[in-house]
C-alpha cells in the first residue's frame, strides 16, 4: 500500500515517537510518504532514510477563542493546499493523520477523492463545547478514529454523545522498540555516577515533556516525601518544554519556573536534577529504583511500558490508561494523582523491600512483551487494509 501520513508539528513528544517506530515497522512492507515540517520530527525521519516532504507548520487551538481560533486558522489553508498537491502526485491509498489536528489538513483531500482516513488519537479531547465539536467534526470527517488506549477512546464516545458520524472507533495501544528498551546495567552505572548517585542512594526519575498535567511537581514533593523519612534519594527529571505559545493550553515555561522554586522552597534543590531531553533513556530507566509517571490523566504513557521493559517498575497514575497497562503491585503501583503523600508512601515501602522491587521489576520486563512495535504496527496495517479494501 502507498500510505501517506501527517503530523502538524515538528516538535518530539510522545507522539511522534509513537510515529517514528510506527513507520520503522511498517516501511518493511507498504510504501511511506510523510508530510511534516521542518524541525527534529524532519530530522529523525531523513537519519531513518523514510521518504519526507515539507508541510507548513500550524497549530488549531481545541479552545474557542474569539482572536485566538480565527489566527490560527490562518497557516491552516496552505497546509491543506500542500498536502493537496503532495496526493495527486504520491496517489495514496491511505491517509494517515497523526494527530486530530493534522486530519483537519486531510478531511477535505480525502473526502473529495475517496481515500480512507486514519486519525491516531494520542489525546484526550477537553470536555467542553469546543472538545465536543472536535470530535464531531472528525467522526464526520474520518473513516477511523484510533485512540492509543481503551480509556482514550471511551473519553472520545463520550465526547460524541449520540452523534456517532461515520468513522469506526477502535483503540490500539502503541508499541515500543524491545531491542532498545532492555536493561542496561553498563548504562546505568554511568548514569548513577553523572548524576553522583551510588548504589546506597534512591534514584527515582520522570520521563516526560514540561507540562502541568505531567505532574512533575508532584514528583518533586514525592521526592521531599522520601527525604523528611529519612531516605537518601535523588530525583532526576528528563524532558522540557516541547510545546509553547498562545494554541497551547498551559503555560509551560512558567510551569518549568515554578518547579524550579519548587524545588528551592522545598529545600531539595541538591537532590532534583533538570535533565533536559536525553538520548539515552533506556540507561536512565535502568539506573532507577522506580519510575514516576504521576500524570493527571495519561492517554498511554510511553514511558510506562519503557520502564516496564528495562525492569524498572513504575508507579502510575490510576486515571488514564494506566489500568491497561500494568497490574497494580505485580507491575508497579496504580496510585491516584495530586496526592504525593500517597505517592511517597508507596515508594517508601517499595524502597525499604528491596526484594519486592526487584520481583516486580522481573514481573514487569516479562510483560512489557506484549507491547512490542512490530506487533503494533501489524495491528494497525489490519486496520488500514480493511478500510481499503472497503474503500
Amino acid at each position: 500500500m502507498r500510505v501517506l501520513f501527517v503530523n502538524h508539528t515538528a516538535a518530539m513528544s510522545g507522539a511522534e515517537r509513537a510515529l517514528l517506530d510506527l513507520l520503522e515497522c511498517a516501511a518493511e512492507r507498504h510504501e511511506l510518504l510523510v508530510l511534516v515540517p521542518d524541525g527534529p520530527l524532519a530530522r529523525a525521519l531523513d537519519e531513518r532514510g523514510i521518504p519526507r516532504s515539507a508541510l507548513p507548520a500550524f497549530e488549531l487551538s481545541f479552545r474557542l477563542h474569539p482572536l485566538r481560533t480565527p489566527r490560527s486558522l490562518v497557516p491552516f489553508a496552505p497546509a491543506a493546499s500542500r498536502l493537496a498537491r503532495i496526493a495527486k502526485r504520491f496517489r495514496p491509498h491511505l491517509v494517515y493523520a497523526n494527530t486530530p489536528r493534522a486530519a483537519f489538513s486531510a478531511i477535505p483531500w480525502c473526502r473529495r477523492h475517496r481515500t480512507p482516513l486514519v486519525v491516531r488519537a494520542h489525546e484526550h479531547f477537553p470536555a467542553n463545547l469546543s472538545g465536543r465539536l472536535v470530535a464531531r467534526l472528525l467522526a464526520r470527517g474520518a473513516d477511523a478514529i484510533c485512540a492509543v488506549s481503551r480509556d482514550t477512546r471511551e473519553r472520545l464516545q463520550a465526547a460524541l454523545g449520540r452523534s456517532r458520524g461515520r468513522a469506526r472507533l477502535v483503540h490500539l495501544h502503541n508499541g515500543i522498540d524491545l531491542e532498545r528498551f532492555r536493561p542496561d546495567p553498563t548504562g546505568a552505572r554511568r548514569v548513577r555516577d553523572e548524576f553522583g548517585a551510588d548504589a546506597s542512594v534512591a534514584l527515582l526519575v520522570q520521563i516526560a515533556q514540561i507540562t502541568p498535567w505531567k505532574g512533575q511537581d508532584l514528583a518533586i514533593r514525592c521526592l521531599a516525601g522520601l527525604v523528611a523519612e529519612g531516605f537518601d534519594a535523588k530525583l532526576v527529571l528528563v524532558g522540557e518544554v516541547a510545546f509553547s505559545g498562545p494554541a497551547v493550553a498551559f503555560d509551560n515555561r512558567a510551569y518549568e519556573r515554578q518547579l524550579r522554586r519548587l524545588v528551592a522552597q522545598l529545600g531539595v534543590v541538591d537532590r532534583v536534577v533538570f535533565a533536559g531531553a536525553r538520548n539515552d533513556v533506556p540507561a536512565i530507566l535502568t539506573a532507577a529504583d522506580l519510575t514516576l509517571v504521576p500524570s493527571w490523566c495519561e492517554p498511554f504513557g510511553l514511558v510506562t511500558v519503557e520502564s516496564m521493559a528495562c525492569g524498572t517498575p513504575p508507579l502510575v497514575s490510576e486515571r488514564g490508561a494506566g489500568p491497561e497497562l500494568i497490574a497494580d503491585g505485580e507491575h508497579g503501583r496504580l496510585l491516584p494523582p495530586c496526592r504525593p503523600e500517597l505517592w511517597s508512601a508507596a515508594a517508601a515501602e517499595l524502597l525499604r523491600d528491596r526484594e519486592r522491587l526487584e520481583a516486580m521489576g522481573r514481573s514487569a520486563r516479562a510483560a512489557a512483551s506484549r507491547f512490542d512495535r512490530m506487533r503494533a504496527a501489524l495491528a494497525m496495517e489490519e486496520l488500514w487494509r480493511d478500510l481499503a479494501h472497503r474503500a
